[in-house]
C-alpha cells in the first residue's frame, strides 16, 4: 500500500466522529436531546483535532488517538444518550467507559498504529517536530 493511500486512511476515524457529530446536531435541532459540557468539549476538541491534522499528519493523528482515549474515558460524547458501561469486581468499579470508543479506537489503530512505533523513544518527539505540513500527493 502506497504512503498516500495510508494518509488518506488515517481520516476514516477523523470523518466517523464528525459524522457522529453532525447526527448529534441533527438530534439537538429536531429536539431529540439537549447538549451537555460531554457535547461541547467533544465539538471543540474534534475541531482542535481537525485542524491539527492538516497542519502537522502525525501530531494530528496523535492527537485523534487522544480525543478517541478521551472518548474512552467518558470525557466526551458524540452521542445523544450517553452510553457508559461500567467493570470491576463486585461492588468496586474499576474501569468507566464508552464501547462505541472501543470500536473506534481499535479502528484507529489498525489503521493509523504506525505512528505510536517508539513514541517512548526521545527521537520520536523530535521527528513529531520536523514534521512536513500535510500534503497528500
Amino acid at each position: 500500500m502506497t504512503k498516500a493511500i495510508r494518509k488518506k486512511l488515517d481520516f476514516i476515524p477523523l470523518i466517523i466522529l464528525f459524522v457522529s457529530a453532525a447526527l448529534l446536531c441533527r438530534a439537538y435541532f429536531n429536539d431529540e436531546t439537549a447538549f451537555v459540557w460531554k457535547h461541547i468539549f467533544g465539538f471543540c476538541l474534534l475541531i482542535a483535532t481537525a485542524a491539527v491534522v492538516f497542519i502537522n499528519h502525525k501530531a494530528g493523528v496523535i492527537m485523534l488517538g487522544l480525543t478517541l482515549l478521551t472518548g474512552l474515558l467518558g470525557l466526551l460524547s458524540f452521542s445523544p444518550e450517553i452510553t457508559t458501561i461500567t467493570a470491576g469486581f463486585g461492588d468496586v468499579p474499576l474501569v468507566k467507559f464508552q464501547p462505541i470508543f472501543v470500536l473506534w479506537i481499535a479502528l484507529h489503530f489498525v489503521l493509523s498504529g504506525r505512528y505510536y512505533v517508539g513514541i517512548l523513544n526521545s527521537g520520536y518527539w523530535k521527528e513529531l517536530k520536523s514534521d512536513e505540513p500535510f500534503d497528500i500527493k
